[in-house]
């Protein structure tokens, strides 16, 4: 965890926090194979998708249940790794929010249960989040 904290004179306290978390795709783009390039598309759309309901599903969480922040934001970056045939893509997906700083690592803590959660089945994607 990489954490910087920067203090200026304000009406209210704010913070801004960003969590990242390293991923790298399974599928590879294989030279004369459209079926590996297919796959490696795919894979970016789920996460793309992914991403999304993961973003509405925290704005549900930190915004709506625990009202400690206005707006979330999830977003993937595999600017890192520039497609190259026969290597696997890398990249971040990062998860952004703005709080009051006193309430930053409660929030964290609240995103990572939640992503845990999802990641166990404890909890789903639903029509209603």
């Amino acid at each position: 965890i990489v954490r910087e904290e920067v203090h200026l004179k304000m009406v209210d306290p704010k913070g801004s926090t960003l969590v990242v978390f390293p991923l790298q795709l399974s599928a590879v783009t294989q030279a004369g194979s459209v079926e590996s390039a297919e796959a490696e598309l795919r894979e970016i759309f789920r996460l793309r998708l992914l991403v999304r309901m993961l973003e509405t599903r925290l704005i549900e969480v930190l915004r709506f249940k625990r009202g400690q922040v206005y707006s979330v934001s999830v977003a993937d970056d595999l600017s890192h790794a520039p497609p190259h045939l026969g290597c696997r893509r890398t990249g971040t997906v990062s998860i952004g929010f703005e709080c009051d700083p006193a309430e930053a690592d409660e929030l964290i803590e609240a995103t990572t249960t939640e992503l845990s959660r999802l990641r166990s089945g404890e909890a789903a994607f639903t029509a209603e989040n």
